[in-house]
This record gives structure tokens, C-alpha cells and sequence, in this order.
């Protein structure tokens, strides 16, 4: 129930400085009360069309829930080069919040399938590395988004752990996305 989360993380508080919880994608009265009990909230999408049209649908609803904009951010998970979306558009659609840019990486889905994290089983890859900076940085509290915006001209490729990806180039936009 949703008061047993706000006792456990409550509990947890007093023994940990940070307590990460895994959700499942859907909304409940148990994810929100642990949203409500969040200090940051990151949610994972895919590049794709129905990934980012429903990401866009959710952070709207979690603004119409009143879950404070600056605590979210959104992972792009499995990032792949010259797939036909482009990343800043997708920034765009979901206003500014992406704030990690994570590759598409066979370490990443060894390690899943060995049961093991992949900086252990793979600590020298790229993916380890990028995770390890991520965590840095998260922990430092510096979650900023990536991508170039009016606030934000930071360029994909500046080496900020996995909050960037390297970028040959830029693709179209795409209209599908737009209408997301």
C-alpha cells in the first residue's frame, strides 16, 4: 500500500544516503507514493516512435499530477547511430528532460543475461565507463539535460560520462515525431 512505502523509505533514510527504486512503467498509487518520496525521478525511454509518443504522454501526466518538473529526467536508453530520429528532436518533444544518453551496448545485455552489472563483468568497456561517470555525477547532483536548447548549448560529445553520446550527424527531422 501506499503508506508502507512512505514506512520503508522512511526507514531507509535513516540508514542510507540513497535509495534507488526500480518501478514498473505503469502508474500506481505505489509509484506515485514512491515519486512523491523521491528526490529525483528518472524515467528510461528506447528511440523510438511509440517509446518517446508514450514518454511524452506519461511526463505530461506527471505534470498534471503535480510531480515537480525539475525532480524528472529521462534516460535514452540503447541509443544506436542512423536509425531516422534524431536526438535533438526528441529532446524537443519531451521538453528538455533528457539527461542521459546511454548506447546500444552488447556488454550491457551480456551482463543482463549473466545476471552480473556490466562494470563488473565489463568493467573496462564503454558502457562501464559511461555508467561510472553517470553515477558521479548523479550522486554529485549535477542532472542536467544534454542537448542543446536556449538555456542549454552544450553539444552531444562533451565528455560527461553517459550523460553524452557521440553524434556523426545530424538527420532530418521527422514528422512522425513532431506529432508525438
Amino acid at each position: 500500500a501506499p503508506k508502507d512505502v512512505y514506512k520503508v523509505m522512511s526507514a531507509l533514510r535513516r540508514h542510507f544516503d540513497y535509495i534507488v527504486v526500480d518501478t514498473p512503467a505503469q502508474l500506481s498509487e505505489i509509484v506515485l507514493a514512491a515519486f512523491d518520496h523521491s528526490t529525483r525521478v528518472l524515467c528510461m525511454v528506447t528511440l523510438d516512435l511509440p517509446s518517446i509518443r508514450n514518454m511524452r504522454v506519461f511526463l505530461t501526466t506527471l505534470e498534471k499530477l503535480r510531480i515537480s518538473s525539475e525532480s524528472i529526467g529521462v534516460v535514452l536508453n540503447k541509443v544506436e547511430d542512423d536509425i531516422g530520429i534524431d536526438i535533438h528532436d526528441v529532446q524537443e518533444v519531451l521538453d528538455n528532460k533528457i539527461v542521459s544518453i546511454l548506447p546500444y551496448s552488447r556488454e550491457a545485455m551480456r551482463s543482463i543475461n549473466k545476471g552480473t552489472p556490466a562494470i563488473v563483468s565489463a568493467a573496462n568497456s564503454e558502457i562501464s565507463k559511461k555508467l561510472a561517470g553517470g553515477m558521479h555525477q548523479l550522486l554529485s547532483g549535477d542532472v542536467t539535460p544534454v542537448l542543446g536548447t536556449s538555456s542549454n548549448t552544450a553539444e552531444i560529445g562533451a565528455g560527461r560520462g553517459f550523460w553524452r553520446l557521440r553524434k556523426k550527424g545530424r538527420t532530418p527531422k521527422v514528422p512522425e515525431l513532431e506529432r508525438a
